[in-house]
Formats: C-alpha cells, sequence, structure tokens
C-alpha cells in the first residue's frame, strides 16, 4: 500500500501499546489451523457440478493472462492522504496475488478466478471519478482463488501430475499425500485418507501450471505446511515450465538486470512536471523516491520505476510507492540472493513464527532483492533485525518490505 510503511509500523505499535489490543494490518489473512485447513480440503470429493471445472487447461496454447492494468487497479484505492498527501493507496499483496493467478492458473481457472475478481471489485464503493474508496478484501482475495482451484472436479484431472513415478514408484501427488499423513512443525497429520489427499492433490494440481505444482510440492514435502497454506503462497515463476506450455507475454516476462539504461536525472524533473498539472504533491518527496529509483535498484528496474512514474495513465505522485515496486518486479530472480533471504526471513520469524507461512516471505524477497544494487541490498539486509524486533510479532512481517521502501 502507498503509505511509508517505517513510519505506519511505529504508529501501530504505539496504538498496540497504548489499547493492549492487536492491531490489524492491510495483509493477507492468518491461515487457518492445520484442523480447519483438512476442512476447508476435504470439502469435496470431486464429484463434478454445474459449477465445477471439468476442462482446466482448455485453450493452454493460447493463456487467458489478464489485462493490462487489471491486477495494478485492483490493488490500488482512494482514501485519505497520509502525511505526504497521498491519497492513493497499493496493497502490493492483492497486485502480486492477483499476477500469480493469472501466471500460475490453468486458463479455466484463471477465467473464473478473474470473474470472482472482478464481480468483488466492483461490489466496493466507488467514487465520483470512477476510484474504488476501499481496499480490497484480502480474504476474497484468496478465496476466489481456493473457490475455483477446489472446483477442479474429477473429470478434470490431468493425468501427467501423478504419472512421474520416482524409484519408489510414487507419483507428485502420492508424495505429497503422505508429506500430509506426517506431522510437521506447522501443520498435523492429516486425519483424510491417502486416497483422498492424492485425489484432492490430483484435482487442484490440474488447476495449476508446471512451475507451481513443483512449487506445492517443495512447500509441502520441506517446509512443512500444507496443501492450502501453500498454495496461498505461490508467487509468479516461469521457471520448470512444461514444453507445452506458453512462454510469458512480454508484460509479464523478467528481465536482466543491466539491461537497460539508467534514466537520467532530467527524467525525474519530467515526472514532477506532470505531477505538477495533477495535483497536490510534495516535490521534494517525489523527487527523493524518483532519485532513489534511479541510483539504488538495478538498471532495468530503475527503468521500469521511472517509466511507471512517467506513464500517462497512472497519477504520478499517487503510485510513487507502487511504481518502485512494479520496477523491482520487472528483474528476473537470482539465487546469488537466497542467503541473504534466508538470514533475513529468519530474523523475522525469530519474531514472528507464521510470517513465512507457505514460504510467502522467502519468495517476497527473492522476487525484489534481485532488482536492488548490491549496496541497497545490504542497507535492507542490514535494517531488517532491528524493525522486527521493534515491531514486535503482530507487525514483524512487513519490515522487509519497510525497510525496502525505507531505502
Amino acid at each position: 500500500m502507498n503509505v511509508d510503511r517505517t513510519r505506519f509500523l511505529k504508529l501501530a505499535i504505539a496504538i498496540a501499546a497504548a489499547t493492549s489490543t492487536t492491531v490489524a494490518c492491510s495483509a493477507a489473512p492468518e491461515a487457518d489451523d492445520g484442523e480447519e485447513n483438512a476442512g476447508a480440503q476435504a470439502q469435496s470429493a470431486g464429484t463434478c457440478k454445474a459449477d465445477s471445472i471439468r476442462e482446466p487447461g482448455r485453450g493452454s496454447l493460447a493463456p487467458f493472462a489478464y489485462e493490462e492494468g487489471f491486477c495494478f487497479d485492483l490493488a490500488r484505492h482512494e482514501g485519505t492522504p497520509d502525511a505526504e498527501g497521498i491519497g492513493t493507496r497499493f496493497f502490493d499483496f492483492v497486485y502480486d496475488q492477483c499476477r500469480m493467478y493469472s501466471s500460475q492458473l490453468q486458463p479455466e481457472v484463471a477465467r473464473k478466478v478473474k470473474d470472482c475478481l472482478a464481480q468483488a471489485d466492483a461490489a466496493r464503493p466507488h467514487n465520483a471519478n470512477g476510484d474504488p474508496t476501499e481496499e480490497f478484501d484480502a480474504s476474497i482475495m484468496y478465496q476466489c482463488g481456493k473457490d475455483a482451484l477446489w472446483s477442479v472436479c474429477d473429470a478434470g484431472i490431468d493425468g501427467r501430475v501423478n504419472a512421474n513415478k520416482d524409484a519408489s514408484g510414487r507419483g507428485r501427488c502420492d508424495r505429497i499425500a503422505d508429506a500430509l499423513k506426517t506431522p510437521a512443525p506447522y501443520r498435523p497429520a492429516s486425519s483424510m485418507t491417502k486416497a483422498a489427499l492424492v485425489n484432492e492433490c490430483n484435482r487442484v494440481l490440474s488447476g495449476l501450471k508446471s512451475p507451481a505444482r513443483a512449487a506445492i510440492e517443495r512447500c509441502v514435502a520441506n517446509e512443512g505446511w500444507d496443501l492450502y497454506t501453500c498454495v496461498e503462497g505461490l508467487s509468479v515463476d516461469f521457471t520448470d515450465r512444461a514444453a507445452e506450455e506458453p512462454a510469458p507475454s512480454a508484460a509479464e516476462a523478467c528481465s536482466a538486470p543491466t539491461l537497460a539504461a539508467v534514466p537520467g536525472a532530467d527524467a525525474c524533473e519530467e515526472a514532477i512536471a506532470k505531477a505538477r498539472g495533477e495535483g497536490f504533491m510534495v516535490e521534494s518527496f517525489l523527487r527523493s523516491h524518483c532519485n532513489m529509483y534511479r541510483t539504488k535498484l538495478q538498471p532495468v528496474a530503475a527503468a521500469a520505476a521511472v517509466s511507471c512514474l512517467l506513464d500517462q495513465k497512472k497519477q504520478t505522485y499517487e503510485n510513487v510507492y507502487a511504481c518502485g515496486q512494479l520496477g523491482l518486479k520487472r528483474v528476473c530472480k537470482d539465487d546469488a540472493v537466497n542467503d541473504t533471504c534466508k538470514g533475513i526471513v529468519e530474523s523475522i520469524t525469530r519474531i514472528d513464527p507464521k510470517a513465512n507461512a507457505g514460504g510467502r516471505l522467502t519468495r517476497q524477497c527473492r522476487t525484489l532483492m534481485p532488482g536492488l544494487k548490491p549496496s541497497a541490498q545490504s542497507e535492507v539486509a542490514a535494517c531488517v533485525p532491528g524493525l522486527a524486533q521493534r515491531s514486535g510479532e503482530s507487525l514483524a512481517r512487513y519490515a522487509f518490505y519497510s525497510c525496502v521502501e525505507g531505502l
């Protein structure tokens, strides 16, 4: 969301201390505990109904990708201006989850999710300009995906999900079912039969593209979460893509960090001039953030962030934080940041053990850090432990985003 998270955390902590209550943040809801998840996962036995998905891969050679701007508009809303006068809020979780649905779901599942998201978006109150005035509900964001994936019925099972057997004769869903029958740090042993778990896994994974199928197995087997939480923790990923699956579109594809020219300082002055004609702004705030993007982001990320600020379809000042996030996400993932991210995540989970549910914080870090120059990566890594400690358990999970936005 488009706020200074460092200052927001300080305010939230102060409120929490004064009221002795937990302060709710703009964030995805807590994952259900294992017992509730088991019930959620068992809600369908695979019987095809009128609203079931029988052909999740229909149209797979012409992927159903969400149109440009759909996820961005879903993630924003207009609120009371903050200390810098920024009234547009950008809920980055909603943007990321929407993009994941667009890229990681099979076409018919993605279509069903989009219809659900569009209906929920239309139900939000809007102002006279047609802008939503309430934040998109994070629980609805998850529910739309869950309802669609869990609506894949037995007729929609893709035989390839469990076809490739390992040396022990087990396919992917066999291995996932065996893992779910074993207790782990973040889940109890499932009470469902192995046959029911294999069936559920086959149906849910049939609604996902191959990179997501591999990610789910890693999450369940290696990270110790249940199937539903692992689905919640998916992120955009085009690695391990099957040969028959289409390549990402140009808008979705990532770039090597240096494959662009760094915008000059004149581009920031152009952004300021554009913002002057759009209404209220704090010129020094916009200039400092634009120049931070130029100097601390990798060239590709810097170019994308500044291009976003200059986009005639977007309000420059209102989207200053959002443009930075979009820029960072243009850079391809790089395993060189994995050790740094491991340390960052551990510093947060020491404060909040559930902050990395489904591996979401790890994936968030690995997505954003490659877009930062090495010196900026070091700044973030040094910032997170102290901020997480000061934030406390209820807010520690936002420390990483806060430190990135506070560069």
